[in-house]
């Protein structure tokens, strides 16, 4: 016979288990995941941005009034926290399976990037692109199940979403060049977000290939 567990944002009920077995799954799950995936991100996720080349990035958005290229500093991102948000469970005879979603909030605290534009006569006008503080919130969606008698997460799946701060645009050259490249950033601002997010989506997805799939060492008793 099978009994169906679902905790969503920690309620739910786990047949067999009472009312009260969804929140504490998640809560168990939380605290593994606290103490030992999020120092590990803090380490890995770092090194993998760099080792894919996403820093510097060569070049972030290309136009003929609007170059942004040499963008460093995205390695900096230091992780803040990984949760469990949700959980979907099945268990049976055979074991447990379901579907999670996780939850993984970062900041980068600051970057740099060359902006430039072709002024008069051809000449490119280079200026100094920065970006302070940019927030990254990250959905997970991944597989748990039972190895040999522990919860283990087996895979996820990232997809990341970057707000960019206010960002300033300084230079040696005229200021009312550096206004127009400020103004050519912020119409830009959606198309930059996106293509940082996809950078860091995947490479945090290569950063969990290096560290799934991971047993939790906690058991369930349904």
């Amino acid at each position: 016979q099978q009994q169906q567990s679902q905790g969503q944002g920690g309620s739910g009920s786990s047949g067999g288990g009472g009312g009260g077995s969804a929140p504490m799954i998640m809560e168990a799950i939380n605290g593994f995941l606290a103490e030992n995936v999020t120092n590990k991100l803090k380490e890995i996720l770092p090194l993998v941005i760099k080792t894919r080349g996403y820093d510097p990035v060569s070049t972030l958005v290309e136009k003929t009034n609007l170059n942004i290229k040499e963008l460093t500093g995205m390695s900096s991102i230091e992780v803040k926290s990984f949760k469990l948000i949700d959980i979907e469970i099945l268990l049976n005879n055979s074991g447990l399976g379901g579907s999670a979603t996780f939850a993984l909030v970062a900041e980068i605290p600051q970057m740099k990037a060359q902006v430039s534009r072709v002024g008069n006569f051809g000449l490119e006008q280079a200026y100094t692109l920065s970006i302070p503080g940019t927030g990254v919130a990250i959905s997970l969606t991944g597989h748990v199940a039972l190895q040999d008698g522990k919860i283990g997460i087996e895979s996820v799946s990232p997809m990341a979403s970057i707000t960019l701060p206010q960002m300033s645009v300084t230079g040696d050259g005229p200021r009312y060049v550096a206004r127009a490249l400020e103004s050519g950033v912020n119409e830009d601002v959606a198309t930059i977000q996106q293509k940082m997010s996809v950078k860091i989506g995947a490479a945090l997805s290569k950063a969990f290939e290096k560290m799934l799939p991971m047993s939790m060492n906690m058991t369930l008793h349904a």
